[in-house]
């Protein structure tokens, strides 16, 4: 690939035969063989250049998103402007399009609120659009908050492909499926009640009255939509993307977050970890686990690395998937679920022919004391051991909503810290299919914990 910034040369086609010029300043997505997608520069504006790469399928995918910017705009949707589209001296198929300025997404935004009721102002902005987008006949079935682009007090509609147009507004029920798509960024099961705002604020952009049974539809729907945006969550936090980093060598498999790992070699990092943890402040060193915090690229965080006992041992959690694993998957969907936990930061197998010998799980390290030690303070007045006490029931009850089971939920296990109660140690927690065996594990919990 030549160095930025380059020039392409384009044989447009649409709306005007001739040959264009355009500069591409970097890339911004790359999906090899497929498409890729740079932020450019045509006659002084900037511009969104995508190259469709697929050997059969390019032109059909670059018609269909020509074809639904231009119906969107007809429809007075507010999206990116199509300029042309054409094909490189290649033979690429590659369209230009505008690119919205001084704009971040709506995700950005959310993400950046600093109080609840600021982020539900961002979904009920976000409502509004896809109200209108509705009563257009619009149907996103990709909707998300990425989506949406906000400059100002504009908001733009962006990746038509996933879009459907029909003839008539989307009807009713369909609309408040979406609608709880959109809420189940906010979904708190304890404080679902405020949520409804959305539901009515939607029914009211589309002129319709709200009633008892839209909302008992609404917030089984926001169930459904929550469970379906975990799972899809999941799966973005094990490939590579622009904040994470995927690895698969010939002696470890690992996952890192970009920010964590930084500029530093990866292979570096995993030769030494062992040493980095012995350096460290050694918090627990037993037969099966080894945990240590450390010091890295200027982050406190804890490793924790799983010991092997031996080949049956490691058969096992080869075949079911080694604890390191289970836990850096269960730490982002409790922390997608708003349940507090160490964000995990990556997780690394150790790998000797097919088999996993050793496993390490990063997390962030969060200053606190565990339960166990916090009950027994004599300097912590017992109002505030109250409070905290209804906390870890409110994490409980969201446990159960989610049909979690935590596996070891001793008093050690669940850390105090400035900001509340923070489950840790979640490498036996499950995420339950059945609410039979849910149940069966939840009494374990329960039993563990009352034993303190």
């Amino acid at each position: 690939m030549a160095e930025f910034p380059f020039q392409i040369v384009i044989e447009s086609l649409k709306p005007a035969k001739d040959e264009k010029q355009v500069a591409c300043i970097s890339i911004l997505r790359d999906l090899a063989g497929v498409r890729r997608v740079y932020d450019g520069v045509w006659n002084g504006r900037p511009v969104i250049i995508k190259v469709f790469e697929h050997k059969i399928k390019a032109r059909y995918h670059l018609r269909r998103e020509w074809d639904k910017l231009i119906s969107l705009r007809e429809k007075g949707v507010s999206c990116p402007e199509a300029f042309f589209y054409g094909r490189t001296k290649e033979g690429y198929a590659v369209m230009v399009i505008e690119k919205i300025a001084d704009s971040v997404t709506a995700l950005d935004v959310y993400n950046e609120a600093q109080t609840r009721q600021e982020k539900i102002e961002v979904l009920c902005r976000v409502i509004k659009e896809v109200a209108f987008e509705h009563a257009k006949g619009v149907f996103q079935r990709d909707l998300h908050l990425g989506n949406f682009l906000i400059q100002a007090d504009k908001l733009f509609s962006i990746d038509p492909c996933q879009m459907k147009f029909r003839k008539k507004p989307i009807s009713k029920n369909k609309g408040i499926g979406q609608v709880a798509a959109i809420a189940a960024f906010a979904s708190s099961y304890t404080e679902v009640d405020e949520l409804d705002i959305i539901c009515e604020k939607y029914l009211s952009f589309r002129g319709f009255e709200t009633t008892k049974a839209d909302l008992v539809f609404f917030r089984h729907r926001l169930i459904l939509s929550v469970k379906k945006g975990v799972s899809y969550g999941l799966k973005k936090f094990m490939r590579s993307s622009k904040r994470h980093l995927r690895l698969k060598m010939s002696d470890y498999k690992a996952i890192f977050d970009r920010n964590f790992i930084g500029s530093a070699n990866t292979d570096d990092f995993v030769g030494q970890i062992d040493s980095l943890m012995d350096r460290g402040v050694i918090l627990k060193n037993g037969n099966t686990c080894y945990v240590s915090r450390i010091n890295f690229n200027g982050k406190e965080v804890v490793i924790k690395r799983y010991n092997s006992k031996g080949f049956f041992h490691s058969l096992r959690h080869t075949i079911k998937r080694s604890r390191a694993r289970r836990g850096y998957l269960c730490g982002h969907r409790l922390n997608l679920l708003g349940i507090a936990t160490p964000k995990p930061l990556a997780y690394i197998e150790i790998c000797k022919y097919f088999l996993v010998c050793k496993s390490y799980l990063v997390t962030e390290f969060i200053e606190g004391v565990n339960y166990h030690d916090f009950q027994h303070y004599p300097s912590i007045a017992d109002v505030d051991k109250k409070a905290i006490a209804e906390k870890i029931d409110k994490i409980f009850c969201e446990l159960e909503e989610h049909l979690i089971s935590h596996g070891d939920l001793k008093h050690s296990n669940i850390l105090i810290s400035k900001d509340g109660p923070v489950l840790t140690d979640l490498d036996s927690t499950i995420a339950h299919k059945c609410r039979l065996t849910f149940r069966r594990e939840r009494k374990k919990d329960i039993a563990r914990f009352l034993r303190g």
